[in-house]
Order: C-alpha cells, then sequence, then structure tokens
C-alpha cells in the first residue's frame, strides 16, 4: 500500500492515523469499480423525464436559431438596399456579429462548465431573442422612416452586438 506512505520511505501511517474516514475505497483499483458501477447504473426516473423534455425543448431551441440567422442572411441584404443602406454598411453590421461570436464563443464555453449548460444556453437564448426582435422593431421602424436612418443603422449594429454577445453562448453550452 505504497500510495499510504508519506514522509520518509518506507514508514507508513499506523494505528488511528491510518483509519479512513471518507466512504471511497481502501485501493485505488476498486475506485474505478465503484466508478464503473455508477456510470452503468440505470438513469433514475426522473433523469429520464428530465431528458424526455429537455432535448427536445434544446433542439427546437437550436433549430429556431439556426432558421432565424438563415432568414436573416437571405432577407437583411434586399431590405438594406430599400432603406438605404449601400453594401459595405450592411456587411459591417454582418462582420460584427460574426467577430464578436468568433471572440466570444470560447468565454461562454468556459462559463458553461463553472456555471452549468443551463444558464449559459437561458443567457444565449435571451440574447439571441432580444437581438432579434429588437433587429426586426428596428427594421419596421426604418421602413417607416420614423428615426434618422443614421440613428436606425447604429441601432442595428448595437442588436447584432447583443447576437453576437450573448447568443454565441448556446452552441458551445449545448454540445
Amino acid at each position: 500500500m505504497s500510495w499510504l506512505r508519506f514522509g520518509k520511505k518506507g514508514k507508513s501511517r499506523s494505528g488511528r492515523a491510518a483509519q479512513r474516514t471518507d466512504a471511497r475505497p481502501a485501493h485505488p483499483a476498486r475506485r474505478d469499480d465503484v466508478r464503473r458501477a455508477h456510470a452503468l447504473a440505470p438513469p433514475r426516473r426522473t433523469q429520464l423525464r428530465a431528458r424526455r423534455i429537455g432535448l427536445p425543448l434544446l433542439f427546437a431551441c437550436l433549430i429556431s436559431t439556426g432558421m432565424g440567422q438563415s432568414l436573416f442572411f437571405a432577407l437583411f441584404p434586399p431590405i438594406g438596399r430599400d432603406l438605404g443602406l449601400n453594401e459595405v454598411q450592411v456587411s459591417l453590421i454582418f462582420t460584427l456579429s460574426a467577430l464578436l461570436w468568433i471572440a466570444l464563443s470560447p468565454f461562454w464555453g468556459r462559463q458553461s462548465d463553472i456555471w452549468g449548460r443551463k444558464p449559459i444556453i437561458v443567457i444565449g437564448l435571451m440574447g439571441f431573442g432580444i437581438s432579434t426582435g429588437s433587429f426586426g422593431l428596428l427594421l419596421v421602424w426604418g421602413m417607416q422612416a420614423a428615426a434618422p436612418l443614421m440613428l436606425v443603422y447604429v441601432l442595428m449594429i448595437l442588436a447584432r452586438a447583443i447576437f453576437g454577445a450573448l447568443g454565441s453562448g448556446t452552441p458551445p453550452a449545448a454540445q
């Protein structure tokens, strides 16, 4: 039992100091057996119920996020031209969002390891919802000419920045 030795070589713990106070098995190989037994044990009923509800919900959220992005990429350039934005201005909105997404995805992945998956997925979905909803309102506002184009443009950039900063949390946490 060399793993119990400490101090000078050849001396081991004896008497009361050698008694283990935790519930772990005394031998390291047996600890692995216990871990395997826990891993192979059937999941509890509540875990199965939560998975039955949670996985389809997660799948639906990820699909709706992907569909929203696809629609945005397809519909915004012609709408931007109708608003009076040139190609560079439209691409700047896409570029800023993508750069924030790339920069902050690893951060959200680390945070999901620390805080847990669910809070980060919720933060990401809330960011997606807020940014997409505000961007849609800004498009309507711009089409009605309710505000100067530059104000609408800056607010669109900010709305997409919210998506890049917060929406980037969902994919790393969902994997």
